[in-house]
C-alpha cells in the first residue's frame, strides 16, 4: 500500500472530502489527478492560485523570504512562528522551493484536471488580492463537475475570511 493513502487506510475513511487552502487545494487537485483511485468524494479549495507562471512566482518569492517577512511584515512573520512554531522558517522556504520548481515537478495540467472525476467547489474571496477570479473560473472550466463560489467580505488569508459562510458553502457543497 503506497504511504500516499496510509492515513486513509489506517483509519479506514471512505468518501473522504480533501479541502485545501492556497497551496494546500493545488496540493489536493494534484493528488485526484495523479491518483484515480483514492477514495475521494469531493475536494474544496479556498484561495488556490493556479496562475505559476515565472512572472508570478517572482511576485510570490519575496513574502516566502523569513528574513523579509521578520523585516518589512513582522506581525505576519510572527502570526507564522505562533502557528507553526520554529518550523515557520523551514516551511516557507520549502513552499518557495515548490513554487519554483513547480514546471519541473510536473505541475498541474489542463489534461491533469480534465481527468478528475469527482466534484470540485472552488471558493475565492471577493477581496483576495493573489488569486484572480479569472484562473479560478478558467481552472473550474477545465473540470467535469466544477463550481465557483465567492466568499463576501474576505481576503486571502484564512484569519481574513468569512469563516461562517465558508462553513456554508462548504456544507453546502459536500451535502
Amino acid at each position: 500500500m503506497p504511504g500516499r493513502d496510509k492515513y486513509i487506510q489506517d483509519h479506514k475513511l471512505s468518501d473522504v472530502i480533501l479541502f485545501g487552502y492556497s497551496m494546500g487545494g493545488y496540493v489536493a487537485l494534484y493528488y485526484a489527478a495523479n491518483f484515480p483511485d483514492a477514495d475521494i468524494s469531493h475536494i474544496v479549495t479556498y484561495g488556490t492560485k493556479f496562475n505559476w507562471s515565472e512572472n508570478a512566482v517572482n511576485r510570490e518569492l519575496p513574502m516566502l523570504d523569513p528574513d523579509h517577512l521578520k523585516e518589512k511584515f513582522p506581525s505576519i512573520a510572527d502570526s507564522l512562528q505562533a502557528k507553526h512554531g520554529e518550523r515557520w522558517k523551514p516551511l516557507l522556504r520549502s513552499t518557495a522551493h515548490m513554487m519554483q520548481n513547480l514546471e519541473k515537478l510536473d505541475g498541474l495540467t489542463r489534461e491533469d484536471l480534465h481527468d478528475i472525476d469527482v466534484p470540485v467547489t472552488f471558493i475565492l474571496g471577493d477581496q483576495d488580492r493573489m488569486v484572480s477570479s479569472e484562473e479560478t473560473h478558467l481552472t473550474a472550466s477545465w473540470l467535469h463537475h466544477a463550481q465557483v463560489k465567492t466568499l463576501t467580505h474576505s481576503k486571502h488569508e484564512l484569519e481574513r475570511s468569512n469563516l461562517r459562510e465558508l462553513a456554508e458553502i462548504i456544507d453546502q457543497a459536500v451535502n
